[in-house]
Formats: C-alpha cells, structure tokens, sequence
C-alpha cells in the first residue's frame, strides 16, 4: 500500500480517517504537500498536481527533488493569492546560466526579468536590453 500521509482535521486534533495527499480537496494537498516526510512518488505527484498553490507549496518544501524543468513549469503557471506579491516560485531556486541566457530572450515579461533578478553571474560581451529595464548577457 502507497504511504499518504493523514492530515490533521480542521480543529488541530487526531488526523482525519480519510483525508491524504490524494484527496480531491485542494486545500487538503496543500496542507500534505507542506510535509517534510513525504515519499518521492507523493512529491512528484504533487509538483504535477493542477492547483497552482499545491504546486508551489510541494515546490518550497522539497525544493531538493524539483528539477529545472519542473521549476520553470511552476513558475510560468504560479498564480498568487495575493495579485500584490514579490516572491515567486522561481526565488527558491537557482538557474544555470544556459537558462537564464534562454529566460532573457523568453516572449513572457516575468521570465525576462527573471534573468535580470538573478544572482547568477553571466560573463559576455553582448547584452540584451529588457523591457523591465535591465540587460542581461547573451
């Protein structure tokens, strides 16, 4: 039998009966995906999960079992709760320079400027004028 972990109920006491990470509740996910102690397969499960916060949450608490590919995924799709937030998705991790040359020509406006914010050195002699007003090498 797979290891789901039981989530605590709405009162803070004993976890409920039915309640695991692949519950149909999203808010149930996002409390799961806030643990530490899942195993691989519920992690990945829920870094492809279709609720942006789930995805997220897994993202910042396992940050260790995301892939780039899968980072980048979950930026381009993170929708805040809050329309006013500075972090994003894409601050908990670190880019290797071949991607973030590749953000700095991307057609989205964030991905661009993700480039630019990162502290990732870039060395070369061309520079790309972004619309945020930044440039980044290329």
């Amino acid at each position: 039998m797979e290891y789901l972990p039981r989530l605590p109920n709405s009162r803070g006491g004993q976890p409920n009966r039915g309640s695991t990470a692949c519950d149909d509740h999203a808010r149930l996910r996002r409390c799961a995906a806030r643990s530490r102690a899942l195993p691989t397969d519920a992690v990945i499960r829920l870094l492809n999960d279709d609720d942006s916060g789930v995805r997220t949450t897994m993202a910042t608490h396992a940050p260790h079992l995301v892939d780039l590919t899968t980072a980048e995924r979950i930026d381009r799709e993170f929708q805040p709760d809050k329309k006013k937030t500075n972090w994003r998705p894409a601050d908990e991790f670190t880019f290797p320079p071949h991607t973030l040359r590749r953000f700095a020509t991307d057609p989205d406006p964030r991905m661009r400027c993700l480039a630019v914010t990162s502290q990732c050195a870039l060395v070369n002699t061309w520079l790309v004028v972004l619309p945020c007003g930044g440039t980044v090498p290329v």
